[in-house]
């Protein structure tokens, strides 16, 4: 499990917890605090339940991957406040929706 601690860590700019099957359950909401993260990589995992909708407040976010995990659900609408998003990984999950454009 990802501890939820990581939000405390507001100055932190790149979040890369990749290729770790170890890490299993929810991505925490506490990472919509990292408001200076430009990438955050949560791939080939195994995490699961719906991304936090809190994930659209990481303003300063270019690249997101949250690909190969088991997350669920649809892309949050807050994904449209996403502005400095380049690239957004989101492949190989049972995720449904559209990326919202505003």
């Amino acid at each position: 499990v990802i501890p939820s601690d990581f939000g405390a860590l507001t100055s932190l700019t790149s979040l890369r917890l990749g290729v770790n099957r170890g890490l299993v359950g929810p991505l925490p909401t506490e990472f919509g605090l990292l408001s200076n993260v430009a990438v955050m990589v949560i791939a080939n995992n195994k995490q699961s339940g719906q991304i936090p909708t809190q994930l659209g407040r990481c303003s300063a976010l270019q690249v997101l991957y949250l690909s190969d995990n088991a997350i669920s659900g649809t892309i949050p609408t807050e994904f449209g406040l996403l502005r400095a998003a380049k690239r957004i990984y989101i492949d190989v999950n049972p995720v449904g929706g559209t990326i919202p454009s505003q």
